[in-house]
């Protein structure tokens, strides 16, 4: 598989996303009102057909999920998933001061604002920092109760490999948890090498 990023290029995008991460985890807290706990982002180069693997490996099993996915555009292209664990899911209602469990419905349409802040925060952060614009499309709904090995199948990408960043966001003493992958397909990394080496040359 082709290396997508220099090591220097990664260090610096694993520095740029902690604190893009650290930002959305922070929006999301003051959002619910409670401690949001966040993973140390992880960065990865993977195939297509590999995805499916990477995100049961994630989870540590094939779960039912919630899946939300939001694009993003401008000078960096791609697109963020959030997936959301059924077990738990439904802490989300009383979290935000609504029933305690919400119905279906009432909960998806509540995850896609949460959906909407994390992937604006933690994608704006990391445009913000290499001094790029980005855009938003709004976030759609892929699955509900979804197996997690069901989800963004190889077949239906129009990439042959990518650049991921992966974060792990959970509630103190809830069961609510969200998965947050950036996905940023090979024919858009050119435009990230270019940002990441002009904000490694502002700190030499």
């Amino acid at each position: 598989m082709t290396l997508l990023l220099s090591e220097d290029q990664r260090d610096a995008l694993q520095e740029v996303s902690n604190i893009a991460m650290g930002q959305a985890g922070d929006s999301l807290a003051r959002l619910l009102g409670v401690f949001v706990k966040l993973s140390v982002p992880r960065i990865h180069v993977v195939e297509a057909g590999a995805v499916g693997g990477m995100l049961m490996e994630t989870l540590g099993v094939d779960a039912p999920v919630t899946a939300i996915r939001q694009a993003f555009h401008g000078a960096l292209r791609g697109e963020a998933v959030a997936l959301y664990p059924d077990e738990g899911r439904g802490d989300i209602g009383d979290l935000l001061g609504y029933d305690a469990d919400p119905a279906l419905e009432r909960q998806e349409e509540l995850l896609l604002d949460v959906t909407n802040l994390l992937i604006g925060a933690s994608v704006s952060g990391i445009s913000g920092m290499l001094g790029r614009d980005a855009a938003f499309q709004p976030p759609t709904l892929v699955a509900c109760g979804a197996r997690v090995s069901r989800l963004l199948d190889g077949t239906e990408t129009p990439w042959q490999c990518a650049l991921l960043v992966q974060v792990h966001f959970s509630v103190a003493e809830r069961g609510f948890t969200c998965h947050l992958i950036h996905f940023m397909p090979d024919t858009s990394v050119d435009a990230l090498r270019h940002a990441l080496d002009g904000f490694m040359a502002t700190l030499a």
